[in-house]
């Protein structure tokens, strides 16, 4: 039993004298497990080899998290076996030696005093700091690994640059997973213009985190908000410029780190106790920096994902992405600005920054330089200060919801033209805001007459149309109303479900004799649902009626079985929800707007109202209706697309909307862009091509409509046929078809964007 405590105590010391909390000079750590831990055992430091390498290394881990190495002191020189030692001399220098007592690593303070108790100490920071005995104020330490960071950013350390002596604090990934040795990428802080944070890969910008704001970096996307539990530190003046953030927290744990590719991440340390992702800086193709050129921006989801700004024309009409130049040249005197609120602010390195201005004094600064191209507040958070850009506008991200408002030099010329392109946006909007509800009052309308119309037709008819049941029948499918057969209560009562002799599943709802529902209300009822068809109301099969007892059978539909909604141009059709197409025997609706595959044989799908909505934008240009139109030989899509197939659209264009020029047909009440209206006629050739596939869908055309993207060429339109070409057969159908049809029967329309 004695032998056992003098053991126990043995190795008690020995795991003593391995971890330590505080080294003075004369002490050392020796490769083979001994460490020095922080004071609340958040870090540890000791030697260490990568994985797949035998190289020894002295360097910085989360004690919880042993192979996440977060600093190591020889990156560049390693210990090629287990022999090395670490120690701190009476000058507060710590060295490593090598099994020869070679000097492997060795620190240099960084002031020229002499310390009196030299100690080094490992923070709960994860900062090893070599500072006197009962000294905490960082301003006075000797040295510390904070200034030196690795491929790990933490709280407290520093990305920025002494102005003085032009040391950097900046961090830098390893070479390779198994190598600590300084890689290829480097997060440093870029000083000239108005500073900037970025990544660098050798000496070229790779990407760009942006300038402070006064809230947090200016390339930011809008969701990568502050994080609440840091507080951030921005600091430029005559000495120094750097930026930095502090845990508001301990029990939080965060870093910031970067792989061998160049990838940034904060990981976080999770409940489950182990890293998580909780953000990526190169999060997507946007990041790169520049990759839109001058002039352009890039916008995540978009395809391709680089746009002109407003007022700027593609470099080359075969690719974006080498970069976009004015559409009128600057005239330096009688410019104005654009405000943009969803651009992220451009590089910052040829830009020009004061504190004191506000943003009126800027406008007025950027307008007596004939050099600046933009200008934005210097602190967003304030309203204040100005940064002005002195040359062309790089490395813009465009997002979808607003951002600091950025102000773009133009041609007063250009700015009249994207307010007129404003306002028709506008237009367009308020159009489709009343059509649609007026749209659907008129649907509201017609249902209501249509059920007036049906609840008019007599009895008789409606005994024919509907089966009566008897009420055995039910109370026998029912189980006689056991309630294990009950699926419900409804407002007029409960409802059951049922099974009819012949197998068939059916729900019936039985009218309560207090529900209040009288007579009337459930014959309204019966009619109006046995007339109407529609994917929410569900199929009545009769009813049953004995005494007070007053029953109405439904189809039984389990959940999620509801398939069938309306759908048509102009007319309701029944369609099935996994359908794409259907066929009727009657062909009814407009000609001129009917699409061929339903004109000729009566099949309606999806694009029915695409081909209808083509043929209407066709007759707004143009001025002409495509039934009747007046050439002989070819009716309006055939003169369409002849005309668009030479090379000669504008030709379409109605003289009442102007006299072209080439480039813009003008008007009393302004200048409207030719560009704009052959883009309609553009979408609309997509739009009646003879096969319904080919037809973009309805909210693929309003995109179409309100964008600037390349568009697809069309195919020939439906209805290009010669007289002469035209069969017989098909001649006489189309004749039998017309006959058929009044020509009274009006048809209203409603645009539906699916």
């Amino acid at each position: 039993m004695e032998i056992l405590w003098w053991s126990t105590l043995f190795f008690f010391f020995i795991f003593k004298a391995s971890t330590m909390k505080i080294i003075t000079p004369g002490d050392f750590i020796k490769d083979g497990g001994e460490t020095l831990e922080s004071e609340n055992g958040t870090f540890e430091m000791g030697f260490f080899s990568p994985e797949n390498s035998n190289n020894r290394y002295v360097g910085i881990w989360y004690k919880f998290s042993n192979t996440t190495v977060v600093w190591v002191a020889n990156r560049e020189v390693p210990v090629s076996d287990n022999n090395g030692v670490l120690s701190l001399d009476n000058n507060g220098i710590l060295t490593l030696f090598n099994e020869s007592n070679g000097v492997v690593w060795y620190t240099n303070p960084n002031t020229s005093r002499t310390p009196h108790e030299p100690v080094l100490q490992l923070f709960d920071s994860g900062n090893l700091v070599v500072k006197e005995k009962n000294e905490d104020d960082s301003k006075n330490f000797f040295w510390e690994s904070f200034d030196f960071p690795c491929d790990n950013l933490l709280p407290g350390m520093k990305i920025g640059i002494n102005l003085i002596t032009g040391f950097e604090y900046y961090i830098s990934s390893w070479k390779s997973s198994d190598d600590p040795s300084q890689g290829q990428y480097s997060l440093r802080m870029d000083p000239h213009g108005h500073p900037q944070v970025v990544l660098k890969k050798g000496s070229e910008t790779v990407y760009r985190a942006g300038s402070w704001d006064g809230h947090y970096l200016s390339a930011r996307k809008p969701d990568d908000s502050p994080i609440p539990l840091y507080s951030y530190n921005f600091v430029i003046n005559e000495n120094e410029i750097y930026f930095k953030s502090e845990l508001k927290n301990s029990s939080f744990i965060s870093r910031y780190a970067m792989d061998p590719s160049g990838l940034m991440q904060r990981f976080i340390w999770n409940q489950r106790n182990e890293w998580q992702v909780f953000s990526t800086a190169q999060a997507d193709g946007c990041s790169t920096y520049g990759l839109c050129g001058s002039y352009a921006s890039c916008k995540s989801g978009r395809f391709p994902l680089c746009s002109c700004l407003e007022g700027f024309k593609p470099k080359s009409s075969m690719n974006t992405s080498d970069g976009c130049s004015r559409t009128t040249e600057l005239g330096c005197s009688g410019d104005g600005f654009l405000k943009q609120r969803r651009l992220a602010l451009p590089d910052t390195s040829k830009s020009w920054a004061n504190g004191s201005m506000n943003l009126k004094e800027c406008e007025e600064f950027c307008v007596k330089n004939c050099a600046c191209t933009a200008y934005a507040n210097l602190d967003v958070t304030k309203g204040s200060g100005c940064l002005v850009w002195l040359d062309e506008l790089i490395d813009i991200t465009e997002f979808s919801q607003d951002v600091q408002p950025l102000y773009i030099r133009l041609p007063i010329s250009e700015l009249d033209k994207i307010q007129r392109k404003m306002e028709k946006k506008k237009a367009v909007i308020i159009a489709i805001s009343i059509i649609v509800p007026m749209g659907s009052m008129v649907t509201l309308f017609l249902l209501y007459k249509l059920k007036n119309n049906l609840s008019n037709k007599g009895k008789t008819k409606e005994k024919m149309e509907m089966q009566i049941f008897d009420f055995a029948t039910i109370a026998n499918a029912t189980n006689n109303f056991s309630s294990n057969n009950k699926l419900g209560q409804g407002g007029f009562g409960p409802v059951y479900k049922g099974m009819l002799k012949e197998g068939k599943e059916i729900a019936v709802k039985r009218l309560s004799k207090d529900s209040g529902q009288g007579f009337d209300e459930f014959k309204n009822e019966v009619t109006l649902i046995v007339k109407l068809q529609h994917r929410n109301l569900v199929k009545l099969f009769g009813c049953c009626l004995k005494g007070d007892e007053r029953m109405l059978i439904y189809e039984y539909l389990p959940n999620k079985s509801l398939d069938n909604f309306i759908f048509d141009f102009g007319l309701a059709r029944m369609f099935g929800g996994d359908q794409i197409e259907d066929k009727t025997r009657r062909v009814v609706g407009t000609y001129g707007y009917m699409s061929p595959e339903y004109a000729f044989y009566g099949r309606f799908s999806m694009k029915s109202d695409v081909f209808s909505f083509g043929v209407l934008i066709l007759e707004i240009i143009t001025g002409k209706r495509n039934r009747g139109y007046s050439d002989i030989n070819h009716n309006l899509l055939e003169h369409a697309w002849r005309l668009w197939t030479e090379g000669r659209p504008v030709e379409l264009i109605n003289k009442t909307i102007g006299d072209t020029d080439g480039g813009n047909a003008t008007t009393s009440d302004g200048t409207y862009i030719t560009s704009e209206i052959l883009r309609c006629i553009h979408v609309a050739l997509l739009c009646v091509q003879q096969r319904p596939e080919d037809r973009p869908k309805m909210s693929s055309v309003l995109l179409m409509l309100g964008g600037e993207s390349t568009l697809p060429q069309p195919n020939q339109p439906g209805y290009f046929i010669e007289k002469d070409q035209l069969p017989s057969a098909t001649v006489a159908d189309c004749r039998s078809r017309k006959q058929s049809t009044s020509s009274n029967e009006v048809t209203i329309t409603m645009l539906d964007a699916r």
